[in-house]
């Protein structure tokens, strides 16, 4: 895009080149409107803006400087142009920060374009006629990447400049783009607009948890993290505990960072007061270690000693010293009396692990919810026979749905008014079950699903619950 724009530029003199790139970035939404939202688009318009609007200004400034010196000053200005212009749309979509990006792109940028490019169309132009001398090409631009590519492991490797993740609100997003818009347009605004610039950046600015006060209210936020299990429960006194973390079985997804966290960070959360497993499977542990390593987590929950945790949950809590709670069998109150909690673990020998899934109950005024986990047959059975400690008029339908869970029991008890799968869309398990589906169906309705609805939040004031999901228009 860059390219194209200093080329449109070389024809059209008379016209500014943010008139020409303006233009040119209309007539590609022509042809492809949804290109609007691709990474790389939002990247490349952003980066071109940031270096037409500060380019020319610096040209005129440094005009008389000796060559040698003024082309070092405009690469250094162009590059921190860009890396600035595109810091928003890259915290939106990546949520890394990388303090050496500037200095790194000094070296790559003159090496990239003067060497690198060159080697490269060379041996593509070589190639039909002397393949041995292509080969010699690429070989020398491989090397030279791979020089590069050492260069940067080397420095990144240092914990200061190493890249920071930063999970920002909807809100702390624009105040970024207006301080980046500010900064490349003040000469050109007066002093009264910089002025209500800056009073709406204060205001925009102001941490997450200011906008987003859960009040007097129990919230309940189940994450669509495809066939697993993750949710964030939100206390009526500002607690905040977040209960499993999806997983796959692939490590090239993480759910923990592609998903959980963008979405506490949109909530302005950046403290747990506690992170809770309920059993050790994949599905509901794997995300997790991305979240204990990045937040400030007060607690970790489970109903497993610290030694029988996976190792890369073991490693993250001794290295960040995170306090480690297990609950024994039975009913336990966790917490204040005030935060209506409570912590159940079914007391039984099944050598699977589902039946020692950890439930969680939380309370407020005559509503209740509870989280089961994958509690099967003979744990929603110890959970049934023991005294529930409070009302549930919403709770989790266990297991993803698997025939094997046998609910009925349970919502025959506790009868509640509402119910959620967290489920997979499309899943090779076949989740939720049709005939368990069917008769739970008999029993409470609405049901809310993950793979249908996408992300789902269930608001109670105490009497009664508010749900939103995804179609809805939450987190969009």
């Amino acid at each position: 895009m860059l390219a194209t724009t200093a080329l449109l530029c070389t024809f059209l003199r008379r016209s500014r080149p943010i008139d020409i790139l303006a233009a040119m970035g209309f007539l590609i939404l022509l042809f492809d409107p949804l290109v609007l939202f691709e990474p790389s688009f939002q990247l490349s318009v952003c980066g071109v803006a940031g270096i037409v609007l500060t380019l020319p200004y610096w040209n005129r400034r440094l005009h008389d400087w000796p060559k040698p010196l003024r082309y070092t000053a405009l690469l250094m200005i162009t590059t921190l142009a860009a890396t600035i212009a595109t810091l928003p749309a890259s915290l939106h979509h990546f949520h890394l920060i990388a303090p050496l990006a500037p200095l790194t792109n000094l070296l790559a940028i003159p090496i990239v374009t003067f060497i690198l490019v060159p080697l490269l169309l060379s041996a593509l132009l070589s190639a039909p006629i002397c393949p041995p001398l292509a080969a010699q090409l690429f070989s020398a631009a491989g090397w030279i990447l791979d020089g590069l590519m050492r260069i940067f492991s080397f420095c990144v490797a240092f914990k200061p400049f190493a890249p920071k993740y930063l999970f920002l609100t909807l809100s702390n997003l624009v105040a970024l783009a207006l301080v980046v818009l500010l900064i490349f347009s003040f000469r050109r605004l007066s002093r009264r607009a910089v002025l209500l610039v800056l009073i709406t950046i204060c205001l925009l600015a102001l941490p997450g948890s200011w906008w987003r006060r859960s009040g007097d209210h129990l919230q309940l936020t189940v994450f669509d993290v495809g066939q697993g299990d993750s949710a964030l429960v939100q206390l009526p006194n500002g607690r905040t505990l977040l209960v499993d973390g999806g997983g796959f079985y692939s490590d090239t997804f993480d759910t923990g960072e592609r998903l959980i966290a963008p979405a506490l960070g949109h909530l302005g959360i950046t403290e747990l007061d506690a992170v809770i497993l309920t059993h050790d499977h994949l599905d509901h542990r794997k995300g997790l270690a991305f979240i204990l390593e990045h937040f400030d987590v007060a607690e970790f929950w489970s109903p497993l000693t610290i030694s029988a945790l996976h190792p890369s949950l073991i490693s993250i809590l001794e290295e960040k010293s995170i306090p480690v709670r297990r609950f024994p069998g039975g009913w336990h109150a966790a917490g204040s009396p005030d935060d209506g909690l409570y912590i159940f673990v079914p007391e039984n020998s099944s050598p699977n692990p589902n039946e020692q899934s950890l439930a969680l109950l939380a309370r407020f005024h005559s509503d209740g919810l509870l989280i089961t986990g994958d509690l099967e047959k003979q744990g929603v059975s110890d959970l049934v026979a023991s005294p529930i400690p409070a009302p549930i008029t919403l709770t989790e339908i266990p297991h993803h749905g698997s025939r094997n869970s046998q609910p009925q029991a349970l919502f025959d008890l506790v009868q509640p008014s509402t119910a959620y799968i967290s489920v997979g869309f499309n899943n090779r398990y076949g989740h939720p079950h049709p005939d368990l589906l069917a008769g739970v169906r008999k029993q409470v309705q609405p049901i809310s699903r993950t793979d249908l609805d996408g992300t789902t939040r269930f608001v109670s004031t105490g009497d009664g619950w508010a749900i939103t999901h995804w179609k809805k228009g939450l987190f969009r």
